[in-house]
C-alpha cells in the first residue's frame, strides 16, 4: 500500500555506503510489498479491495511525500550539525515531526467523512480514511527516526529498522485481511504496524539536548521544496485511482443507479484496475535501485565539478532503466489476463484491458522519477518540481476528460490508464528538457526506439501461443522474454557492459 521508499541522502562522507546498506533493506521492502499485493486481494474480493485501493491511494500520496521529505530533511540537518549541537537538532526534529504528523494526520482523519462523501462519492470509505490518519501521524515520526539514523551514518541500524518495518507492515495488513475483517482490517493492521514502528524508531534514535533556536526555520526551508516536488510526483503516480472512483460514482448516479449500487460497482472497477496497476508497477519498484545509485553519483560529480561524469551517469541510467523496464513490462503485456490469473483470482483479470497502457505509463513515470532525481542531485530542484506540477495538471485534465468521454459503460479502466500515462509523459518531457538545458543530457532516443520495437515484436510473437491455461501463459511470458533478449542482443542494446551495470548495482546492496 505504500509507494517507493525514500532514498537516503547520505551526503558527504561515505555516500555509497549509505546506498549499499539501505538497498538491502529495500529488497525486503519489495518482497513484503509483493506479498501484500498478492495475498490481500485474494482475501478481500474485488469490491472490498476497490474500497481499500481508493483509501490507500490517497494515503500513499501523503505518506510517500512525508517519508521522503522527512528522511532527507532530517538526515541533512543532522549530518551537517556541529557535533555539540547534534543531539539538540535530533530532538528538535522529532518534536517538529510530531507536530507535523498530528496536524496532517489529524486533519486527514477529521476530513475523512467529507472526503469520502463529497470527493470520492462513497461514504463507506470514511472509516478507512480515518484510520489512514493514524498511519500518517506514525509515518512522520518513523521517517524522522530513519532520517536521524541516516544523518548519524548508522546505516546498519537504519537498515535493520527498515527491514523490521517491512516485515511488521506485511504481517499487519495480511493478518488483518486473513482474519476476515475486510478492508477495515487491512487498514487497521497497517495503522497498528505503523504506530509500533514509530515507537521503535524513536527508541533507536533517541537523544537528549536543547534544539537550536533557528531549527524550525531551517527545518521548514529544507522540507517545503522537497514536499512540493514529492506531492506532485506522487499525485502523478496515484491520483488516477481517486479520479476513476469519483468519476464512476458520479456517472453511475447520473445514470439512475442508487448510491449503494454506484459505490459497489465503482469499487469493483477500481479494484480490478488497481490489481493491474500494481502488476505493472512492480518493474518500476525494481528500478528504484538505479535511482538510489544515481542520486549520490550525480551529487558527488557536481561537487567535484565533473559535469561530464554527471552527464554520462544520467544518460547511462536513463538507457539502463529503459532496458530493464522493457525486459519486464513486455512479457507482462504479452501475458495479459493470463498473467493476472497466474497470481490473482480470475475476477481481477478484468483489469487486464488496461495493462498495456499501464505498462507504457509506468515506463514513462520511471524515467521521469529518475530524471527528477538527477535534477535534484544536480541542484535543480525548481526544474524538477516544475516538471512534476505540469505533469500533474496534464494528468488531471486528461483523466477527467478521458474517463468522462467514454462513460460508465465504456472502457473506463483504459481511459484512466491513458490519462495517467499522459501525465507521466508530459512530466517526462519537461524533465528531459530541463536536464538538457542544465547539464546537456541527451535522451537515448535510438535505444528507446530499438527497445520499443523489440518489446512490440515480443508481444506479437508471444500472442501466437494458443490457449489460456496457466501453462500457456507461462510459455507466453517466457517466449516474450526470450524474443526480447535475442532482439536486444542482436541490436547491441544488451551485452557485457549492461551485465556489468547489474553487477555494480547488486554490489551496492552488500553492506560494508
Amino acid at each position: 500500500m505504500s509507494g517507493p521508499p525514500a532514498e537516503p541522502t547520505s551526503e558527504g562522507a561515505e555516500p555509497a555506503r549509505g546506498v549499499a546498506v539501505t538497498l538491502a533493506a529495500k529488497a525486503l521492502f519489495l518482497v513484503s510489498g509483493l506479498l501484500i499485493q498478492l495475498l490481500v486481494p485474494r482475501a478481500l474480493g474485488t469490491v472490498a479491495y476497490g474500497e481499500l485501493a481508493a483509501a490507500a491511494a490517497a494515503l500513499a500520496i501523503v505518506t510517500n511525500t512525508l517519508t521522503t521529505t522527512l528522511v532527507q530533511t532530517t538526515s541533512r540537518l543532522v549530518s551537517t550539525a556541529e557535533p555539540a549541537l547534534r543531539a539538540g537538532v535530533e530532538r528538535g526534529a522529532v518534536g517538529l515531526a510530531a507536530v507535523l504528523g498530528v496536524v496532517v494526520g489529524g486533519g486527514f482523519s477529521l476530513l475523512a467523512w467529507p472526503m469520502a462523501r463529497h470527493l470520492l462519492g462513497d461514504p463507506r470509505l470514511a472509516p478507512l480514511l480515518a484510520l489512514a490518519g493514524i498511519v500518517i501521524a506514525a509515518y512522520a515520526l518513523y521517517a524522522t527516526a530513519i532520517g536521524i539514523l541516516n544523518g548519524r551514518r548508522t546505516f546498519l541500524a537504519q537498515a535493520r529498522l527498515d527491514a523490521t518495518f517491512s516485515t511488521v507492515r506485511a504481517l499487519g495488513q495480511i493478518g488483518g485481511a486473513a482474519l476476515g475483517f475486510g478492508a477495515l482490517g487491512v487498514m487497521g493492521g497497517f495503522s497498528a504496524a505503523a504506530v509500533l514502528l514509530a515507537v521503535l524508531g524513536l527508541w533507536h534514535s533517541r537523544s537528549h539536548g536543547a534544539a537550536p533556536a533557528d531549527l524550525p526555520r531551517r527545518f521548514l526551508a529544507t522540507l517545503l521544496p522537497l514536499a512540493v516536488l514529492q506531492l506532485a510526483l506522487n499525485g502523478v503516480l496515484q491520483l488516477d485511482v481517486e479520479i476513476l472512483k469519483a468519476e464512476l460514482v458520479r456517472m453511475l448516479l447520473a445514470a439512475g443507479e442508487s448510491a449503494g449500487d454506484a459505490a459497489a460497482r465503482s469499487s469493483t472497477v477500481v479494484g480490478t484496475y488497481r490489481a493491474a496497476q500494481q502488476l505493472a508497477f512492480l518493474p518500476y519498484q525494481l528500478s528504484i535501485a538505479v535511482t538510489l545509485v544515481l542520486f549520490p553519483v550525480v551529487a558527488h560529480a557536481r561537487q567535484s565539478a565533473d559535469e561530464g561524469a554527471a552527464r554520462r551517469a544520467i544518460e547511462g541510467a536513463l538507457r539502463f532503466t529503459l532496458l530493464l523496464l522493457g525486459l519486464m513490462e513486455a512479457p507482462l503485456v504479452a501475458g495479459g489476463a493470463g498473467a493476472m490469473r497466474l497470481v490473482l483470482p480470475a475476477a481481477y483479470a478484468e483489469g487486464a484491458d488496461a495493462l498495456p497502457v499501464l505498462a507504457i505509463g509506468q515506463v514513462a513515470f520511471a524515467l521521469f522519477a529518475l530524471s527528477a532525481s538527477a535534477l535534484a542531485g544536480a541542484g535543480a530542484m525548481r526544474e524538477a518540481t516544475r516538471s512534476a506540477l505540469v505533469g500533474l495538471v496534464a494528468m488531471l485534465a486528461a483523466l477527467v476528460g478521458l474517463v468522462g468521454s467514454v462513460g460508465a459503460e465504456g472502457p473506463v479502466r483504459v481511459a484512466a490508464a491513458a490519462g495517467s500515462a499522459a501525465g507521466a509523459f508530459v512530466a517526462l518531457a519537461f524533465a528531459l528538457h530541463a536536464l538538457r538545458g542544465a547539464m546537456q543530457v541527451r535522451f537515448p532516443w535510438w535505444s528507446a526506439l530499438r527497445i520499443a520495437a523489440a518489446g512490440l515484436a515480443a508481444v506479437l510473437v508471444a500472442r501466437f501461443v494458443p490457449g489460456e491455461t496457466a501453462s500457456a501463459t507461462v510459455a507466453r511470458l517466457a517466449l516474450a522474454l526470450g524474443v526480447m533478449l535475442v532482439l536486444l542482443a542482436f541490436g547491441r542494446e544488451l551485452g557485457p557492459s549492461e551485465f556489468a551495470v547489474v553487477r555494480r548495482v547488486l554490489a551496492r546492496t552488500r553492506p560494508g
